[in-house]
C-alpha cells in the first residue's frame, strides 16, 4: 500500500468547511515564510460533496467528482489549491475537514 502524501509535508494550517448548496473555495494558509501551502489533505466528514478544479463549478448531483462521507482526497499543487469548489451532494449540508501544508523537498 503506498505512504500518504500527507506524512511528506509539513503542516501549516487547517480549516473546517460547512459545505451547503453555494459553492466554496478554500482558504489557502502561508507557512512562516509566506509560501502559501502546495498540498491540502481533505476528509469528508459527514455527507456528500461534489468538487472540480478545472474552473468549472460543482452541482448537486451532475457536475464535479463525488466524496462520500469517510472518503479522502489529497490535494497538490497551489493552483489546484486556488481552483478548488465544492458543494454539497443532497439536501443536508457536509462537513469537510481540510489540513494543509508545503510538500517537503528532498
Amino acid at each position: 500500500m503506498p505512504k500518504s502524501t500527507a506524512l511528506l509535508m509539513d503542516a501549516i494550517g487547517r480549516q473546517r468547511l460547512t459545505v451547503s448548496n453555494t459553492a466554496l473555495t478554500l482558504t489557502i494558509p502561508s507557512d512562516t515564510n509566506g509560501r502559501p501551502a502546495n498540498f491540502a489533505l481533505m476528509t469528508v466528514e459527514t455527507n456528500p460533496v461534489r468538487w472540480t478544479i478545472d474552473g468549472t463549478t460543482p452541482v448537486a448531483v451532475t457536475t464535479g467528482h463525488k466524496l462520500n462521507a469517510g472518503d479522502a482526497l489529497e490535494l497538490r499543487g497551489q493552483d489546484n489549491l486556488a481552483s478548488f469548489k465544492v458543494i454539497r451532494d443532497g439536501a443536508a449540508d457536509a462537513a469537510l475537514e481540510v489540513t494543509y501544508g508545503r510538500l517537503k523537498e528532498n
